[in-house]
């Protein structure tokens, strides 16, 4: 009898190895890396970023467990889990330990529709860019840094766009056509107050070594507060070695950047 007794205990201990072993288990607990889809009051949604017998499971909270940070839509976690799965789906575990892995992903900033405009407008006398410095939003960023910025004149009404082209033609030929370039001040003809109602003008400048360099924007972006615009210099082989002072003149919906505040602008590569 006493024989049999040991042989019956011996079936079931292996029949329940047999089990933890089928669900990819062993020792007393097990531990897996998920994704937190949704957060309740004593329980998280997670989904599995590893290779276990599950894809989804909903994770209640041990009445002893201590988290250590705050829980976050998004957060890349790993959970220890008692060695018991109630099957459904998702699968229900008990959590006795979870440690972050890593935070949400940076959400892709917004971008900002967008035409723009280029302006040549040389400059003739020294201390144009300390005029265009005193007027940029973006001033502090203008000094040497990892990036080359690029000054940004934000203008919101008509006002604005003549008192800072009045200050402009005492450094730059904003009145002189270059080329396939019309005058710099001819904007001051094609935007009235009607236009002002419902739009945004950003006016950016820079100087390059030769007048055959010319300008792309490569993108803009929305984070936050603040509206970027990236800009590449389209550099030819071969080119003129004269100074070139060029204004670009981007156009904006007011109320697709109502949120925005400060302003930037940089090249992509210089």
């Amino acid at each position: 009898m006493k024989r049999i007794l040991a042989l019956l205990i011996c079936m079931m201990m292996f029949i329940s190895t047999a089990g933890c072993d089928k669900k990819g288990m062993t020792g007393d607990t097990v531990t897996f890396t998920g994704i937190i889809e949704e957060i309740y009051d004593n329980s998280i949604l997670v989904s599995v970023v590893e290779d276990v017998e599950f894809d989804k499971a909903r994770v209640q909270f041990a009445s002893d467990l201590k988290i250590p940070f705050n829980l976050i839509v998004g957060q890349q976690v790993k959970i220890t889990i008692l060695p018991e799965i109630r099957e459904s789906y998702p699968v229900q575990v008990t959590a006795v330990a979870i440690e972050l892995d890593a935070e949400p992903a940076a959400p892709d900033p917004a971008k900002a529709d967008y035409s723009v405009s280029f302006y040549r407008a040389d400059s003739y006398k020294d201390n144009g860019f300390d005029f265009i410095a005193s007027k940029a939003n973006n001033s502090g960023s203008l000094a040497i840094s990892s990036r080359k910025h690029i000054p940004v004149i934000s203008v919101e009404d008509k006002a604005s766009l003549e008192e800072f082209v009045k200050g402009a033609r005492e450094y730059f030929q904003v009145d002189t056509a270059y080329g396939d370039s019309e005058a710099f001040a001819g904007i001051l003809d094609k935007y009235d107050d009607e236009y002002f109602e419902k739009n945004y003008l950003l006016i950016l400048y820079t100087q390059e070594p030769s007048g055959s360099i010319r300008h792309k924007i490569k993108d803009t972006s929305i984070d936050g507060d603040t509206l970027t615009v990236i800009v590449e210099a389209i550099v030819p082989e071969m080119g003129t070695a004269d100074m070139a002072d060029w204004f670009m003149v981007l156009e904006f919906n007011k109320e697709e950047i109502k949120g925005c505040e400060k302003f930037d602008a940089y090249y992509e590569s210089k």
